[in-house]
């Protein structure tokens, strides 16, 4: 009789943690559901399992081992934790980012289901932080590409006005040295 109680009510820790898993599943699920934090963590989709939405209608075990999958693959895409952050270590991040912001950003700490995220607004509107990293990283190579290609007009020019000088020059002082020798044999 002991031993059935036993079981009874270590079958009901074992459902109410089955339960617990499924639902921190369920914020797992959710977090990856949302594209600024992907980008913002770093994640590419294609190292994640292609379905990561849970089925209530499987049995328990395979729900979980879908899970754990999904949280393995999450662990090796974001590799080793750095430690913790704390909620004030979020705020102490967001006022030094606010504050060295550019003109035509501001910084915006919002939550939602229990995440973070920070957002910068401009002129368009909310984008997330990633997004507008993506954007600037984007916009520095385009400007680097089109320096290299301004560089090289500049310095094509300058050879190509050295170099004509030099040759102009050379053929002046061949045309004085020209005439001079016809005025040598001229001469004799």
């Amino acid at each position: 009789m002991r031993a059935e109680e036993e079981e009874k009510r270590l079958r009901e820790d074992l459902t109410a943690q089955e339960t617990a898993v499924i639902a921190a599943g369920g914020a797992l699920r959710n977090a990856l559901g949302r594209l600024e934090v992907v980008r913002g963590a770093g994640l590419d989709r294609s190292s994640l399992p292609e379905d990561v939405v849970d089925d209530p209608g499987s049995d328990v075990r395979s729900r979980l081992r879908a899970l754990q999958a999904l949280a393995d693959a999450v662990q090796q895409a974001l590799g080793r934790p750095k430690g913790e952050v704390s909620d004030s270590t979020l705020l102490n991040r967001h006022t030094d980012l606010r504050d060295q912001l550019a003109g035509g950003y501001d910084a915006q700490l919002e939550e939602r289901a229990g995440i973070k995220v920070c957002r910068l607004i401009d002129d368009h509107g909310s984008h997330d932080v990633a997004a507008v990293g993506e954007r600037i990283a984007v916009q520095a190579a385009e400007a680097r590409e089109r320096l290299t290609e301004r560089e090289r007009e500049v310095f094509q020019r300058f050879l190509t006005g050295e170099l004509g000088d030099h040759l102009s020059a050379q053929v002046i002082t061949a045309a004085h040295l020209v005439a001079a020798l016809n005025d040598t044999l001229r001469t004799k």
